[in-house]
């Protein structure tokens, strides 16, 4: 499986294993940061590199940053700590708190924490309730904890919240798999080919499941 980033909303990074954001093509290259990440080079490497107290800190800036980590050069690692420098900070909009959580709930998974990943993706899910996408990304989290119940009900979630959201019926096919249940497993497969067909790894999951045949 290759492990691919996604965009979503307004800087928000979401790993599903999948390579897709939505159903729209053009929604599935993540949004650029324009000035804030090109500016942003210097400040990345002077406030990575020291501590810096909540007061002192542009939570709008660090949550930026935290974004810029899932390209070039950047690191889970560092996304963790502008992330929570960002909400430390008390002072984010809310649509910019649902970024930061999601983000580094995506760092924390990407560096093993699954636990945490989904403490944050939970607390921007309080934010935004309606979010298939978050859900969609916890759910696929919960399956890589073997919590496959939580997985199932997140996964029909974002499906009612998003009935058309292809990465959604994908990571819910995953979730029958892991459960026995071929039949469901092969008709979310077919079913997320049928919405995302440029999709390689949706694609392939589809035709081991004989999709070709129909």
């Amino acid at each position: 499986m290759r492990l691919r980033l996604f965009g979503m909303a307004v800087g928000i990074i979401v790993i599903a294993e999948i390579g897709i954001a939505n159903t729209n093509a053009q929604d599935a290259t993540p949004p650029p940061l324009g000035e804030a990440r090109s500016s942003s080079s210097e400040a990345l490497t002077e406030t990575s590199e020291k501590e810096v107290t909540p007061n002192a800190v542009d939570a709008i800036v660090e949550n930026e940053l935290c974004h810029a980590q899932f390209f070039g050069d950047g690191t889970p690692e560092q996304a963790i700590i502008h992330c929570t420098r960002a909400l430390e900070a008390g002072d984010l909009p809310e649509g910019d708190m649902v970024t930061a959580y999601v983000n580094r709930g995506v760092a924390y998974k990407l560096t093993g924490q699954l636990e945490a990943a989904i403490e944050d993706y939970t607390a921007a899910l309080k934010l935004s309730p309606e979010s298939g996408d978050i859900y969609t990304t916890r759910a696929n989290a919960f399956l890589e904890m073997a919590q496959l119940d939580a997985a199932i009900n997140d996964a029909n979630k974002a499906l009612a919240f998003s009935p058309e959201y292809a990465a959604a019926y994908f990571v819910r096919g995953r979730i029958f798999e892991a459960l026995g249940q071929k039949t469901f497993a092969r008709d979310d497969f077919v079913r997320a080919y049928e919405l995302a067909p440029d999709n390689k790894d949706i694609e392939e999951k589809a035709w081991a499941y004989g999709s070709n045949q129909n």
